[in-house]
């Protein structure tokens, strides 16, 4: 017999609470036209909207899903349920041999496979070619010219709406922002355009947003003001500021570095899509480090496929990190296995003790607007605000809509229970959650 997911594997793999209860109300062969599986893969046909079924297929340790649904989670509310059919029911799978469709999609992934690795072969026999260090240091040059206008564009523009005053400018006008933001995106400072349209985000939410909008826009000026530095920078601080400019750091710089080797816990994992890409971004905490990391994996809109580590599970392997201060993303420079558990586990934390460490990574690196936690924590709601309350009484401002928190409240019971989520300095993101034995995702959207 195939060696399938387990219930609380499948679990794991949901993007989402309700991609789970929908895959949950998918979990019974009878609501599927057809519903097979062998010791590679499982297949079936459920009928949507449309007149053809949705053709969905599933790799049998659950770690690659394809559904032709217009679905933008990973895995979708189909695969969950096919997922949970062959963890509670497999003597329910049709034993049919796999239809065409499903043997393209196999032999496609054998094919990709085997073209990587001999990419990845033929590149390290191949003598490397030499680097036109010259050219490389012209562009490099050329570039930096451009960003340094930008950056002095912007220090004027934003010197003029100090002036101007923000009571008089057009802060709700969509053209105040997106022209700045265009010269940055021409300046080849992406990372700069950004934060123009983030603020722009905030102005237009209304005066409510504004404490938002002056501490980002005092963020972009000490950023300006560190990119004039250059140099004069320590080595961590200048890295951190090249890459919020829009500079890039190849992976293989960053794997060439050292790596940190632990026992993460795949603490929560959020989906974003922007410009026709979508993003999956895995927070890893690790046990020895004492230390979080983040793990992005990026995939065009067509085609969503991305490594799928199940939350609330232990893996041990190497992660390098990206140069700054204090970074948080990661790239795996040595394979990761599952494991069990480490001794002590999960280290949770108070509420003092985050606030304590975001005041000194606040500190440390003033661009870091969103910090992991792991808290033991209860959801409660005061003078019209839900709280995530800890043991020992202190709260943090809760975010979430009606439905997320009645969720949570649903799920601990009025007991403190493991959460993990993002503290910007204003309130608590809730991103998953212990619920009984397994870990529940709370969201499979934006952070931001």
């Amino acid at each position: 017999m195939a060696n399938y997911p387990t219930p609380d594997l499948v679990t794991a793999l949901a993007p989402d609470a309700s991609s789970l209860k929908a895959g949950r109300g998918l979990a019974s062969p009878g609501k599927w036209t057809l519903a097979a599986g062998n010791e590679v893969a499982l297949w079936g046909l459920m009928q949507g909207s449309g007149k053809d079924p949705y053709q969905v297929q599933v790799l049998a340790d659950g770690t690659a899903t394809k559904c032709s649904c217009p679905s933008r989670k990973f895995p979708c509310k189909h695969a969950i349920g096919l997922l949970f059919i062959a963890a509670e029911q497999p003597g329910k799978l049709a034993a049919s041999p796999p239809l065409a469709w499903v043997e393209e999609w196999l032999a496609s992934r054998a094919e990709k496979a085997a073209k990587a690795e001999t990419k990845a072969a033929d590149a390290a026999a191949a003598p490397k070619a030499p680097v036109d260090e010259k050219a490389q240091a012209k562009r490099r040059e050329k570039r930096s010219g451009r960003i340094a206008d930008g950056i002095s564009f912007l220090q004027q523009w934003l010197g003029d709406l100090t002036k101007q005053g923000f009571a008089d400018a057009p802060l709700s006008g969509h053209d105040f922002w997106e022209t700045p933001a265009r010269r940055m995106v021409d300046a080849q400072a992406p990372g700069l355009a950004r934060m123009v349209r983030l603020a722009g985000q905030a102005a237009a939410r209304g005066p409510s947003s504004h404490p938002v909008l002056m501490d980002q826009l005092g963020r972009l000026h000490l950023l300006l003001s560190a990119a004039t530095q250059g140099d004069a920078l320590d080595p961590d601080l200048r890295a951190e500021v090249e890459q919020l400019l829009g500079w890039t750091v190849p992976q293989e710089t960053v794997l060439a570095g050292p790596d940190v080797f632990d026992h993460w816990f795949t603490a929560a994992r959020t989906l974003e899509e922007e410009d026709r890409l979508i993003t999956s971004i895995t927070w890893l905490w690790g046990a020895a480090s004492q230390r979080w990391a983040q793990w992005i994996q990026s995939a065009p809109v067509q085609q969503p496929i991305f490594t799928t580590l199940p939350l609330g599970r232990w893996v041990q392997g190497g992660l390098a990190f990206y140069p700054g201060k204090e970074p948080l993303r990661a790239l795996w420079k040595t394979a990761f296995t599952s494991t069990e558990p480490p001794p002590g586990g999960l280290i949770l934390e108070s509420t003092d003790t985050l606030l304590e460490r975001s005041a000194a990574t606040l500190g440390l690196n003033s661009w870091r607007t969103q910090l992991p936690f792991c808290l033991r924590a209860v959801t409660t709601r005061s003078g019209g605000q839900d709280w995530l309350m800890d043991e020992t009484g202190h709260a943090l401002p809760l975010r979430g809509s009606t439905a997320l928190t009645q969720l949570m409240s649903a799920v601990d019971g009025g007991r403190p229970v493991p959460v993990c989520g993002l503290w910007n300095g204003r309130e608590a993101i809730p991103l998953a959650m212990a619920a009984e034995e397994d870990w529940l995702s709370l969201t499979g959207g934006r952070t931001a």
